[in-house]
């Protein structure tokens, strides 16, 4: 139970760093970035498919524990 707590809290702080542009570098795929990344483009619709993964994540491996 713990461990899923816990995977849900890395998930979500994961998420906020690499959309400030502190956690993991270009190179390294990141849900964050992806969402940064259409959030600047022309298609501010494709945010929603990042942002709802982000958002799902969490609260599914809360209920996985």
């Amino acid at each position: 139970m713990q461990t899923s707590l816990a995977l849900s809290a890395a998930v979500l702080t994961e998420a906020s760093l690499s959309f400030l542009g502190l956690g993991a570098q270009p190179p390294i795929p990141s849900w964050s970035q992806m969402l940064q990344a259409a959030r600047v483009e022309v298609a501010p619709w494709a945010t929603r498919a990042q942002g709802g993964t982000v958002a799902l994540a969490a609260p599914g491996f809360n209920q996985l524990g």
